[in-house]
């Protein structure tokens, strides 16, 4: 992994988005483990210009993430995932920033969860 890897990242997402915004586009759904947290969101900020966030944490039962951990992962790479996950979930549960929507996405499908999250931005923007 290379040591500037936020810089690479950021100065990506900066190259993307403006090729992006000079066709018009004017949103993006950004994914990731963290992206919501202030350090990050400096950076995301920094990249696209003028950003409005609404910033949704994707939750589920310890019981559901190691399914779908198990299903996704294989062979040694499970167990490694499985305790990256927890200590992430630690540090989630203890931030609880009121900006940061929660959704459950026990039971959902990924469609409901999709349409969960649109919900929750179209209340944000008005």
């Amino acid at each position: 992994m290379p040591d500037d890897l936020g810089a690479i990242t950021e100065r990506n997402l900066t190259t993307i988005w403006k090729g992006y915004g000079e066709r018009g586009c004017s949103r993006l759904i950004l994914v990731g483990v963290y992206a919501d947290v202030p350090t990050e969101l400096e950076w995301i900020g920094r990249a696209v210009p003028a950003a409005q966030f609404t910033l949704v944490r994707l939750v589920a039962s310890r019981e559901a993430l190691e399914e779908r951990i198990a299903s996704r992962e294989v062979g040694s790479g499970a167990a490694a995932q499985l305790a990256r996950t927890t200590s992430q979930l630690a540090d989630m549960e203890a931030d609880r920033r009121p900006e940061v929507h929660i959704l459950d996405t026990g039971g959902l499908t990924v469609e409901e969860a999709a349409r969960r999250v649109l919900a929750l931005w179209r209340g944000s923007t008005g």
